[in-house]
């Protein structure tokens, strides 16, 4: 996606009864693997950008949950638990390395 097309999802967002941005159709929920996501920024949305984290392992991903949940590389961040996590016994979500493309992606589980 273009930078342009994340301000016209921006733009699209809910505006607050007090004037400040609000989560709309494409308001702060969770980038999984890359992507634009609308932030509150002084009040006035903004786009984000997640760009895609290259990865050979689980160990090589992590994730942020500002300004909105998103995967990260884990030198940027350290990973909140080393291991592989077990799912609904140590969280409930996780950044893991997709096989497939070799980037890192959000997993969550309903525990």
């Amino acid at each position: 996606m273009t930078p342009w097309l994340g301000l016209v999802l921006c733009l699209s967002t809910t505006t607050a009864p007090d004037g400040g941005c609000a989560p709309g159709p494409y308001g702060q929920g969770p980038v999984q693997t890359s992507g634009w996501a609308c932030v509150c920024d002084a009040g006035s949305c903004v786009p984000f950008e997640v760009k895609p984290v290259p990865c050979r392992s689980f160990a090589d991903c992590s994730y942020r949950t500002t300004p909105v949940l998103h995967p990260v590389s884990s030198t940027q961040t350290p990973r909140p638990i080393k291991r592989r996590v077990r799912p609904c016994k140590d969280a409930e979500r996780d950044a893991v390395c997709d096989e497939a493309t070799k980037t890192c992606r959000l997993v969550a589980w309903k525990c």
